[in-house]
């Protein structure tokens, strides 16, 4: 088998990650996600503490302790917003 590597190849994913990173931060990304899970599948079980809002509600908790470092907030919540 032969492969032809492509330099400049970057996977779907790490660009969507990239996208919402720079624009809206990865929470909005991971709700949309979630909320998308909720309405597609229908789940009948979930864990007690499983929300669309979870990673949300942890980085607010980490910020009210002074446990949330800059880079984190700006991946989180996107650069535009940092801004």
């Amino acid at each position: 088998m032969c492969r032809i590597l492509n330099k400049e190849y970057c996977p779907h994913g790490k660009k969507v990650v990239e996208h919402f990173t720079a624009i809206k931060g990865v929470l909005e990304l991971e709700k949309r996600w979630r909320q998308h899970f909720l309405d597609t599948m229908n789940p009948r079980f979930l864990p007690p503490l499983w929300s669309v809002d979870h990673q949300q509600e942890r980085l607010l908790y980490k910020a009210s302790i002074n446990r949330l470092d800059e880079e984190d907030r700006r991946i989180a919540n996107g650069a535009a917003a940092s801004e």
